[in-house]
């Protein structure tokens, strides 16, 4: 209970110093017990990421800045190794937008140079991030043209070499958001996305093979995308 209350306030602290940025999002680090979050925060005369971690014992908020740019930064997200390893993927809003990665380890050391998630060329957006202990995923879309979304999906991890060129899981026509989503638990990696107005579009990672299975689909036709994404949960941990 007292856990959530100060999530609630560290919540609350972010999105009022924020002002019309992003929400924050945070998660708890289980090494060392603080809250932390990223949020989009007006510095100067644009948008930037900010990295803040609420300190116990009634200390002020503990920040700084992930980025420090010219350019809009934009949905940030964040996502913290059972190791307190932390990395934070964000939108670049240029004249074509691009995903953005940058890490931090714990418990000494700066973040390291930041790095494109994305293909060049490609405007992309909606990243959403998880860790499976090893590396970090990042889902995100893009404008595959003809006024279709790409769903896309990309693994980092902490070594110097190049990212690896995304994957491309499908593309969509749907005109809704489509809600991208990329989950790890009990050693399985997924994407999930609302495909359409009846049906929720997913696909599994399969770490012997190292590559994704083709896409399946679950119905909403009949209840709702929260209920169509505990299926397909259900499936694969009984898998």
């Amino acid at each position: 209970m007292l856990q959530r209350l100060i999530s609630a306030l560290v919540l609350i602290t972010l999105t009022t110093l924020s002002a019309a940025g992003d929400p924050p999002d945070c998660e708890l680090n289980g090494v060392t017990g603080n809250i932390e979050c990223v949020d989009s925060t007006f510095k100067a005369s644009t948008w930037d990421i900010r990295w803040a971690v609420d300190v116990p014992g009634g200390l002020p908020l503990d920040s700084e800045m992930v980025t420090d740019t010219a350019e809009t930064e934009s949905e940030p997200r964040l996502s913290i190794r059972n190791d307190g390893h932390r990395a934070v993927t964000w939108t670049r809003e240029t004249a074509v937008a691009a995903v953005m990665f940058r890490s931090r380890p714990h418990p000494a050391g700066g973040w390291a140079d930041e790095k494109q998630v994305s293909a060049n060329g490609e405007d992309s957006a909606d990243p959403e991030i998880t860790s499976d202990g090893s590396k970090y995923w990042i889902a995100y879309t893009f404008d595959a043209g003809g006024g279709e979304k790409g769903i896309a999906v990309n693994g980092i991890d902490d070594s110097p070499d190049p990212i690896p060129q995304r994957f491309l899981i499908t593309t969509t026509g749907y005109a809704g958001d489509v809600d991208v989503q990329v989950q790890y638990t009990e050693g399985h990696l997924w994407v999930s996305w609302v495909h359409d107005s009846q049906d929720v579009g997913w696909v599994e990672y399969d770490y012997a093979s190292e590559t994704w299975s083709t896409v399946g689909y679950e119905s909403t036709a009949v209840d709702s995308v929260k209920e169509a994404r505990a299926r397909i949960l259900a499936q694969l941990i009984a898998s």
